[in-house]
């Protein structure tokens, strides 16, 4: 394609990424209100159970607010606060405090020595469990298997809760530190339609370290500003129950988790440079998983944090220039499957690429991201959805603000259910119904599904007689 071609893609492609729910606006109103609903959810685990000492994140796409409704797994991290790793670590007497050994770990790992396991805390008093004395060095280590498999008991010991309302939960198989599920939802009044979320729960350790953000912060960059590197060193880190694959102590080791660093660089990222990372992921979910599944979406976030710490300003603040950026991104990738070496972004020294897949993998995905290139940016009309939007601007629009007030309305929901769960109702069978019913009763929602309705060329009558299919045809609309 020509030049000016390229640029009127990029120009049609950012326009239509915001009708499909991915404007800079929707991508902020989401990262905030998921932190609302976040901040609701702990204040509540707080009062409903005070001696817990835990909290919870959510991170990944739906933490960044680049996922619409129901388009992505939630990633949340269930951090314990009454235990801190630190690196140079002293007894304290309220919290449980954990040494961090980096020391012939791989980048990125280390191993964690917890201090008076003889104490007469509860905390501690757990940590007996999940120890093991290593003879060679002379050290107990929180073995990262065990204390993984201790918190999986503890989620399949929810089940009956969630069976109690409706709902089943099912655990599927282990994903590095996580604990992937799903919960299959009844919909009250509706008992034949069965709605499906999958979230991958992980727990976490705080971590503080002393000199772990050094290096990065050392390097010359075009991104992030000095303000953000700043805010950046003062956030902590965490310590998740997954060793690397290809270590002899891999029983022992934790990996090194940058969640909060990372939530705030993608919230950093300029308009342009978002819609590049979602239409990656949309590239790598339509155009490279179905021949190579070896590509996660965190590599794709390291690749996009490289490109933008060596791209000038000036040159990624244009939505003329999407698709160069999408393809520089993708040379990128390339070049780091020629070297064998994608290095993370906080932990250079740490390669994303070890102990993932065979050689065969790699040399296949350099062959289709070859062949992405080669088409000088028109592979992004492969992307259906992106193709369909690009043609049908009228429609997209309409849909577009339909998709966005639904999104709105629904999180408000959750929100007013937050707000009212109290010990007294959460273990009540009715539960389910008591959320549908703050559903039903807002005028908006009945509004938005008459509108939808109407967009979708169904009938009342239709609608009423067989609800399973309008829903199924309304989630089409909404969110294919």
């Amino acid at each position: 394609m020509s030049t000016q071609a390229v640029k009127e893609l990029s120009v049609a492609t950012h326009t239509a990424m915001d009708f499909l729910g991915y404007s800079e606006e929707m991508i902020k109103w989401r990262a905030e209100i998921v932190k609302h609903l976040t901040s609701t959810v702990n204040n509540k685990l707080q009062n409903l159970i005070p001696y817990i000492g835990f909290n919870c994140m959510v991170a990944g796409s739906v933490g960044d607010g680049i996922a619409k409704l129901h388009e992505s797994d939630i990633d949340v991290i269930q951090v314990f606060r009454n235990f801190l790793c630190l690196d140079n670590a002293q007894v304290e007497s309220e919290l449980c405090i954990i040494q961090t050994i980096t020391a012939d770990s791989p980048p990125g790992h280390t191993r964690l020595n917890p201090l008076e396991l003889d104490s007469n805390t509860a905390a501690m008093g757990l940590l007996c469990f999940v120890t093991e004395y290593d003879l060679s060095r002379g050290q107990v280590f929180l073995v990262s298997t065990c204390v993984r498999n201790f918190f999986e008991s503890g989620c399949k010991a929810l089940i009956p809760y969630f069976q109690l309302h409706g709902t089943n939960r099912e655990l599927r198989e282990q994903q590095g530190p996580s604990i992937p599920s799903t919960l299959h939802l009844k919909i009250p009044l509706m008992p034949h339609i069965i709605m499906a979320c999958d979230a991958d729960f992980v727990m976490g350790l705080p971590y503080i370290p002393s000199a772990l953000f050094d290096p990065w912060i050392k390097r010359d960059r075009y991104w992030p500003p000095q303000s953000v590197c700043q805010d950046i060193m003062d956030t902590e880190a965490y310590v998740v129950p997954v060793g690397a694959s290809y270590s002899e102590n891999q029983i022992y080791e934790w990996r090194i988790s940058f969640t909060t660093a990372e939530s705030i660089l993608v919230s950093n990222l300029n308009p342009v440079l978002l819609k590049v990372y979602i239409i990656f992921k949309m590239v790598n979910k339509y155009l490279i998983k179905p021949n190579c599944n070896i590509l996660s979406s965190y590599m794709i976030k390291n690749v996009m944090f490289w490109v933008s710490e060596h791209s000038e300003p000036s040159s990624c603040n244009s939505p003329e220039r999407l698709i160069n950026l999408l393809q520089l991104a993708l040379a990128f990738l390339r070049n780091c499957l020629h070297s064998k070496f994608l290095p993370n972004y906080m932990i250079q020294e740490r390669n994303l690429l070890l102990g993932k897949g065979k050689p065969r993998d790699f040399s296949q995905l350099k062959c289709i991201i070859s062949n992405l290139l080669d088409t000088d940016g028109f592979f992004v009309m492969e992307i259906e959805k992106v193709k369909t939007q690009i043609f049908s601007f009228r429609d997209s629009k309409q849909l577009s603000e339909m998709r966005d007030a639904f999104e709105i309305v629904h999180m408000k929901m959750h929100i007013n259910i937050l707000n009212k769960l109290s010990l007294e109702n959460m273990f009540q069978p009715s539960l389910l119904y008591d959320v549908a019913l703050e559903m039903y009763k807002n005028p908006l929602f009945f509004d938005l599904m008459f509108k939808l309705m109407n967009f979708a060329k169904l009938d009342i009558g239709s609608c009423i007689a067989n609800p399973g299919q309008f829903f199924k045809v309304i989630t089409n609309v909404l969110f294919s």
